[in-house]
């Protein structure tokens, strides 16, 4: 059989195929159909809300009552300060406020631009126009022995009035009033006044105008001498031209040693005694009593050219 037979035969083979139709197709009962089916599982449906019940149910109303919140308020605000610790407290922006301090005469240090402040005996008022946060540094006049810090964020609220009160350690510390203090340190010559000034302390008292203080805004005396340990930083009596740092000094070695003041020599220290042991045997303690100038500025010397060749010199 050739190629051509071949074909000739698929094709009556299919031309003689008969059509098949609906009539042809046999019936499964729907019993049988379903017998090896997993039974369907039943979702049940959500319940149908009413329209009202939707409505009440987004209402704004319905939602439980926020806890009440403290905001900044519009009533005075009492604020107990610590020297050194910085606080952070609301004021009105574009309106005055008025802060009342623990000092008698306060001044006031802020380098914030857009801020104006006005002091009137132990207040001060405050006003700002910019959104950043201002801070100051509140002090007694003449006097740094405490400084209260404070940091204002300006807010859209009616203007405030802030009292600063110090805890009852710190009230002692505050100096009121530092004329008297001055008025006694001139009444008599310069060495006389630090004799004077130490005697006084070395006695357990304080000088006319001077106040102790638990902190100062001053840098500690560096005192440098071999087999002691000397520690500064718990005792201070502020005057007016000067602060008195009250220290201790203690014999580490295993032989006597003596105290020499210049161990604790500096551009801006006045004066340095020890009392009441000035030699000290080993673990024995004394009291260093350093004066330091307050408000000291280190003159700047100019040099010169010398009218003299110092190489000739030396030759």
């Amino acid at each position: 059989m050739n190629r051509s037979l071949i074909l000739l035969a698929i094709g009556f083979t299919t031309a003689f195929i008969p059509p098949l139709n609906a009539q042809d197709i046999p019936v499964v009962p729907a019993v049988e159909a379903r017998r090896d089916l997993p039974t369907p599982t039943v979702v049940a449906q959500p319940p149908r809300l009413d329209p009202t019940e939707v409505n009440q149910a987004l209402s704004p109303r319905s939602a439980p009552a926020a806890a009440p919140t403290t905001t900044s308020g519009n009533g005075p605000m009492v604020v107990t300060m610590e020297p050194g610790v910085n606080q952070i407290l609301a004021v009105a922006i574009n309106h005055l406020n008025r802060i009342v301090t623990p000092f008698e005469s306060p001044d006031v240090t802020t380098t914030s631009s857009g801020t104006t402040v006005e002091v009137r005996d132990n207040v001060v008022y405050l006003g700002t126009t910019a959104d950043e946060p201002v801070t100051l540094f509140i002090t007694e006049k003449e006097s740094e022995a405490v400084a209260l810090n404070l940091t204002l964020i300006p807010r859209r609220i009616p203007s405030r009035e802030i009292t600063l009160r110090l805890t009852k350690s710190d009230e002692s510390s505050v100096q009121r009033v530092s004329q008297r203090a001055k008025a006694w340190e001139e009444s008599n010559p310069y060495l006389t006044t630090i004799e004077s000034l130490l005697r006084t302390i070395a006695l357990q008292q304080i000088p006319p105008g001077y106040t102790m203080a638990s902190t100062v805004n001053a840098v500690l005396p560096r005192c440098r001498q071999f087999g002691l340990d000397i520690t500064f930083g718990e005792q201070f009596i502020v005057g007016h031209n000067f602060i008195v740092h009250i220290g201790r000094a203690t014999n580490n070695h295993h032989s006597a040693i003596e105290f020499y003041e210049d161990a604790c020599g500096d551009w801006d220290i006045a004066a340095v005694a020890a009392f009441p042991n000035h030699a000290l045997s080993p673990g024995q303690s004394t009291e260093v009593y350093v004066v330091q100038k307050r408000n000291y500025e280190e003159v700047v010397t100019v040099e010169r050219a010398s009218l003299i060749d110092q190489r000739g010199v030396n030759e």
